[in-house]
């Protein structure tokens, strides 16, 4: 039978290997040291504005929103165009608008779907 020995939780750990006297010493790790923060100067920090800057860039924003909107409109009534003119199988059809110009709508089947409205330019008869 053999006989277990029990070991303590508090075991030495064994000795670090001893140095020959007169070897240099081992070197240690550097610390790791912070740069200091420098100083901003009080003055002169704050930021610049251009008032004509300033205005010119808000009247190009509001107008940049506006354009954006109106795309968004625009993709909207465009593919309603398109489901109609499926809808009732319309390759190319002439309108004639509210202020009386006339417009051709054609829808395109080819890889991408699409609608075209452009404006019908006059009939010039150079016969007469």
């Amino acid at each position: 039978m053999t006989t277990k020995t029990k070991t303590s939780k508090t075991a030495k750990k064994p000795a670090a290997p001893s140095k020959a006297p007169g070897a240099a010493p081992a070197p240690t790790p550097a610390k790791a040291t912070k740069a200091k923060q420098l100083k901003l100067p009080a003055e002169g920090m704050a930021r610049k504005t251009n008032p004509e800057i300033d205005a010119a860039a808000e009247r190009y924003r509001v107008a940049r929103d506006v354009r954006m909107e109106h795309t968004k409109a625009e993709k909207q009534a465009k593919a309603n165009l398109l489901e109609v003119a499926k809808k009732h199988g319309i390759t190319a059809y002439v309108y004639e608008s509210e202020d009386g110009e006339e417009f051709e709508v054609e829808y395109l089947e080819k890889q991408d779907e699409d609608v075209k409205v452009r404006k019908v330019k006059p009939d010039t008869d150079e016969d007469e």
